[in-house]
């Protein structure tokens, strides 16, 4: 049997505290940063859910980078 390497597909514990997700979708990838490991679950489970019901015309933007 294979050895199971991520207890939590697309999620990642970070170096400090919290977690990061990340969703990947039909070419859309988009991550998010979490302090708990539940709220980066929910967070990936509904933007997939979220995703999966768009119509096929409709497109999410990617983000735009903030100048400081």
């Amino acid at each position: 049997m294979p050895k199971q390497v991520h207890a939590h597909p697309g999620i990642k514990p970070l170096s400090g505290k919290g977690y990061q997700a990340r969703v990947s979708y039909k070419g859309f990838e988009e991550s998010q940063n979490f302090r708990l490991l539940e709220d980066a679950k929910r967070w990936q489970r509904n933007l997939r859910q979220e995703l999966e019901r768009a119509p096929e015309g409709v497109r999410r933007k990617k983000k735009q980078e903030v100048e400081a």
